[in-house]
């Protein structure tokens, strides 16, 4: 039989932890996982609040109900999430289908449940905080003091999309790749990238490649980050804290290896380290105060350090095989190869596009990895050394290339990479039959492959 309590020493205590959830919500201390500061494995929370009768004196049976259900230290968690989501349905009336955002909980949800199970970690815990590199920050601190007055620009997001509350907590950036901005652009990406790396490689004992620099996002009073795995080839990640104005902190809470959730303050200049394609993580309790002001660096591990990093596998190093992320991933990309980075743009490709030899070897030899880069085309740095028809540049690049199949890789068409033309292809499109660079590339091996599809953008 069901153990029924007055209804006054409930709503006691219903009043006591609420005077005191929010201060304890933020206590590093508190020990819990998942779906109990908001629902990362499923709909709801648990509502085993740790000031009902059974919790606080032994002798007292717990509900069938609630038997096995983690212990809730943080309060009525499900009331706010409930609110959340109707604030976001009530955004979308009449903004499109009423489902868009139960749908968009379906994939963050699907992705927490499914991604990190499919997966390989290269840290114990999944997570690192510390200092962002003195000489770094200052150039990003730099940046954003000089731009983050004239150049905010609100962020736009789905009218569905619950990652945050952006119908009552608009999002800003001040963007790090704008080359109207004051000291925007490829170069000032190339040095995150650059200032990051390093530690990136350290910390998780794997060559890494840059995959995308995103920011500065900024967040301000009221704004909820909901917990969250990001999508691949995002994996080994980095916050950097750029600047804030809080009444008190906004802890990022991130669900270790190990299981069990940490909240996470940062200050300006700190920097946090983590496993992004299987550690859950957001900033689930409301913003108090003006802002936060955070930039994202994401990099791709391609192999262990001190092993030959290979270009031509058919499944990304760091994917499960027989799970059912390489099921999605082969979906996604098959027929294509290993893909290594895929952004807008990098220094090393403008470099070759420009034919600055001595640049581009420079670039080569502190970061060798950078040759296999691919811009947002699919393009690789000998792309553009082909379509510039700078022999030395070419000559460069093929004398640090250790993949065979290098020379021949194929550029992105209709969305697919692998599928768009060769370096070579390139070159005597532009240059003709006779050019000294479609003559240096066939001398090492190269094949004109065109495009799959004449439909082509070619670039």
């Amino acid at each position: 039989e069901r153990v029924m309590y007055p209804t006054s020493l409930l709503l006691f205590w219903t009043i006591f932890t609420a005077l005191f959830s929010r201060a304890r919500s933020n206590d590093e201390d508190l020990r819990y996982g998942v779906d109990v500061s908001y629902p990362m494995h499923g709909y709801k929370v648990t509502t085993n609040y740790d000031w009902l009768p059974w919790n606080i004196d032994s002798s007292i049976s717990v509900p069938e109900e609630y038997k096995d259900m983690p212990l809730q230290p943080l309060g009525d968690k499900q009331a706010f999430y409930e609110n959340l989501m109707q604030g976001c349905r009530d955004h979308i009336k009449g903004k499109g289908r009423a489902s868009s955002c139960r749908s968009s909980e379906n994939a963050r949800i699907d992705r927490c449940v499914r991604q990190p199970r499919g997966v390989h970690n290269y840290t114990k815990i999944g997570y690192h905080k510390m200092r962002a590199p003195e000489k770094l920050f200052k150039v990003i601190k730099a940046f954003w003091e000089t731009n983050k007055e004239s150049s905010e620009v609100i962020e736009t997001w789905d009218s569905g999309d619950i990652a945050v509350n952006h119908w009552e907590s608009p999002t800003f950036r001040v963007p790090l790749e704008d080359t109207s901005s004051i000291g925007g652009g490829p170069t000032l990406i190339q040095q995150i990238y650059d200032g990051v790396r390093d530690i990136m490689t350290e910390w998780t004992g794997q060559h890494q490649v840059p995959n995308s620099v995103y920011g500065i996002r900024i967040y301000k009073q009221g704004a909820v980050l909901a917990p969250h795995v990001d999508r691949l080839p995002l994996v080994s990640s980095a916050i950097i804290n750029v600047d804030q104005d809080l009444e008190e902190p906004w802890p990022l809470e991130v669900i270790g290896h190990d299981g069990l959730a940490r909240n996470i303050t940062m200050e300006s200049g700190d920097l946090v380290l983590y496993e992004s394609h299987s550690i859950i993580h957001g900033r689930q309790f409301p913003l108090k105060g003006k802002y936060m002001a955070n930039l994202f660096i994401h990099f791709e591990p391609i192999g262990p350090i001190g092993t030959e990093v290979k270009t031509n596998l058919d499944l990304s190093t760091y994917i499960v095989r027989g799970s059912e992320t390489e099921m999605q991933w082969q979906l996604l990309n098959r027929g294509s190869g290993y893909v290594i980075n895929q952004m807008p743009t990098s220094t090393i490709h403008e470099e070759a596009r420009q034919g600055n030899a001595i640049r581009v070897m420079r670039i080569l030899e502190k970061a060798p990895e950078s040759i296999y880069f691919r811009d947002i085309h699919g393009s690789t740095p000998l792309h553009e050394a082909a379509r510039s028809g700078d022999v030395n540049t070419a000559t460069v690049i093929l004398a640090h290339c250790q993949e065979e199949s290098y020379i021949n890789m194929r550029t992105k068409q209709l969305g697919k990479v692998g599928a768009g033309g060769s370096a070579l292809y390139y070159a005597q499109k532009f240059h003709g039959a006779n050019h000294p660079i479609v003559k240096l590339l066939k001398q090492n091996g190269a094949k004109s492959i065109p495009p799959e599809s004449s439909l082509n953008s070619e670039l």
